[in-house]
């Protein structure tokens, strides 16, 4: 009987050094007599990214020795696995292994990382048996979005239609052109001059260290100055806001032979919004009028960001996020302020608004209702 038991061991201790060969860095840093957890191996281990910018370390675990027998299974069955990362910030996790005949996967919710290198380690412990570390591949965890830099943006005409032109550039060393391909990530252009002229969006499938030029076609932008547009970056579950330099869409040209406008017209028929205010009213706040084309509307909310949405007959199109612009000690309670603004081409459309505060672990997801009403001047 002992040779029998003596001659297992020592399989097992060879067939678990000739796998420590095979796979160096799943080697143990801890030197000891082989022993049932030795059998216990990582067949993968992935950093796998889920929505709202949370991970999950996931891994992939079996057995190297045959599991011939209950006892052969509950040597092993219950070890507590430990995980823990090391890097811009430390994380530990724990959990157990089950049953192992066929294998197993275990799921580790990280919540947020910082961006940069973690080293991760697995510590397996059952009674009676010696501790064991198991090393395990480095990763990185970078918000690839970040990266991106814009370097710049101008117009330009070509065959009668003006388009946006708009360079980026990577700013991060460690983030290749295959790595932003494959992130998915698109580009759109949105003006808060005219929230809803929007321009086609673009898939990102090409930039590096120096510019790289994306255009977007503006025919269908109606004239003026466009001082509040921004170029937004997004993949399945990241955004992220560059906002663009002002510039002008100018009125076209067109030939006529109409007569021209009589010289006694009035000037102001020209500008409908001349003599025009662009108010803001909501339930329990003063209304505040600004010269139109602008509007202006602030709050005060115990939130930090939410989405500006507009009522388009019966549904709420989204305009774009808004985010606490400062604490303001006159909010009380509510201390974030917020500010928000955009523009009413309108002389006679009341528009509808809404501010849909995103929820927190702290306070429940709320909404502020607005309307904007063009006014004559006093």
């Amino acid at each position: 009987m002992f040779t029998v038991n003596s001659n297992r061991r020592k399989r097992i201790l060879r067939f678990y050094l000739a796998m420590s060969l095979i796979f160096p860095f799943f080697a143990s840093t801890e030197a000891h007599s082989a022993q049932p957890i030795d059998c216990i191996n990582v067949d993968s281990a992935n950093l796998v990214e889920n929505s709202y910018v949370t991970y999950d370390y996931i891994l992939q675990i079996s057995s190297l020795c045959r599991l011939n027998s209950v006892s052969d299974v509950d040597s092993i069955s219950g070890t507590s696995i430990s995980l823990e990362l090391r890097g811009p910030q430390v994380v530990r996790k724990s959990g157990s292994i089950g049953n192992l005949t066929y294998g197993q996967k275990i799921t580790f919710q990280l919540g947020n990382l910082k961006d940069g290198i973690y080293s991760p380690s697995l510590r397996l412990s059952k009674g009676g048996q010696t501790t064991r570390t198991i090393n395990l591949p480095n990763f990185t965890v970078s918000n690839i979005l970040e990266c991106l830099e814009m370097t710049g943006n101008s117009t330009e005409e070509r065959s009668g239609i003006l388009f946006l032109k708009v360079y980026l550039r990577n700013s991060c060393y460690s983030i290749t052109e295959s790595d932003i391909l494959s992130a998915s990530i698109k580009l759109e252009f949105i003006s808060d001059y005219y929230p809803f002229v929007k321009s086609e969006t673009l898939k990102l499938n090409r930039i590096d260290s120096s510019e790289s030029l994306f255009v977007f076609p503006l025919q269908n932008f109606p004239a003026g100055i466009y001082w509040d547009s921004y170029l937004k970056i997004y993949t399945s579950n990241r955004t992220r806001e560059l906002p663009i330099k002002s510039f002008v869409v100018p009125e076209k040209v067109t030939k006529s032979t109409s007569p021209s406008p009589s010289p006694t017209k009035s000037s102001s028929s020209n500008n409908p919004l001349e003599d025009i205010e662009q108010c803001s009213t909501s339930k329990g706040f003063d209304e505040s009028c600004t010269y139109a084309p602008d509007w202006y509307f602030e709050f005060c909310a115990v939130h930090l960001e939410g989405g500006l949405e507009q009522k388009i007959g019966s549904t709420w199109k989204f305009v774009k996020k808004v985010k606490a612009s400062r604490t303001d000690k006159s909010c009380g309670k509510n201390f974030n302020l917020f500010e928000v603004e955009g523009v009413n081409n309108s002389a006679t459309k009341k528009l509808t608004f809404r501010v849909q505060l995103y929820a927190t672990s702290k306070y429940k997801q709320s909404s502020i209702l607005f309307y904007i009403t063009p006014k004559y001047k006093p």
